[in-house]
């Protein structure tokens, strides 16, 4: 136990590593949250011994480098436990609470209408609202999971977050068709990771071989590494395939 240490914010344990590893992960977690728009935290760590000094990653002329971060276990970083210092400083922090009184939210596709933020706001409790890395919001407020509304993925789970698309028409005046509306069918719909276009400029594609649909005048022309399964999600929303014709 003497050679452990916990990464523990609020009531939720977030990390282990070994006690050499200490410095690092707190500092890339305080470096995340930062990214994320939050100012302040709550930390308290389980006892452990007295720490060195984190490894170095380099110099910048005469100036330190970043720390080297420890690894993140698995039940932090996602489905896989990320091990590299790269890897580690570009991943996101995960949606939730981020300490007592501090949640992390995404809007659907990364916008909320003026509609949508008035709801926000309206909230009972809510104290404070800011724009956070990611096209994603830092809310403080006493609120739970729950009480946020549906348009906001509260965490990483959400089908939703697997989805991006352009603007679309009518918002986009080069948009052959709409795009939000038919995305949103397709996350409930649980069709994998996908992207739309609303015209073949590609505007907001990820060009890592995401299978994506592209707007045309007849339909849509689909573009990726395995566009199988958004195939079967335009099919059971009716919508045409240019291939299919």
């Amino acid at each position: 136990m003497g050679s452990q240490l916990w990464l523990i914010v609020g009531e939720q344990v977030l990390a282990e590593c070994r006690a050499d590893a200490g410095p690092a992960l707190v500092r890339d977690y305080l470096e995340r949250l930062a990214r994320a728009g939050c100012r302040g935290m709550e930390l308290n760590a389980a006892a452990a011994p007295t720490l060195p000094s984190p490894r170095k990653r380099g110099t910048r002329g005469n100036t330190p480098d970043l720390y080297a971060p420890g690894p993140w276990p698995p039940a932090f970083a996602g489905e896989a436990a990320i091990d590299s210092a790269t890897a580690v400083r570009s991943h996101p922090l995960p949606l939730g609470p981020k300490t007592r009184g501090i949640h992390l939210l995404a809007p659907a596709f990364g916008a909320l209408t003026s509609a949508q933020l008035r709801e926000l706001l309206a909230i009972p409790g809510l104290t404070a609202l800011r724009p956070a890395a990611g096209r994603r919001l830092a809310v403080w407020g006493q609120q739970g999971a729950g009480c946020f509304p549906p348009f906001l993925a509260t965490d990483d789970a959400d089908p939703r977050l697997a989805v991006t698309a352009c603007p679309g028409a009518p918002a986009c005046g080069s948009a052959l068709r709409p795009t939000r509306g038919l995305a949103t069918a397709l996350a409930a719909g649980n069709y994998g990771v996908l992207h739309l276009s609303g015209c073949g400029k590609g505007c907001g594609a990820p060009g890592d071989g995401t299978a994506q649909a592209i707007a045309t005048a007849d339909g849509w022309d689909l573009q990726g590494d395995d566009v199988s399964r958004l195939a079967a999600g335009l099919a059971a929303m009716g919508e045409r395939r240019n291939d299919a014709l």
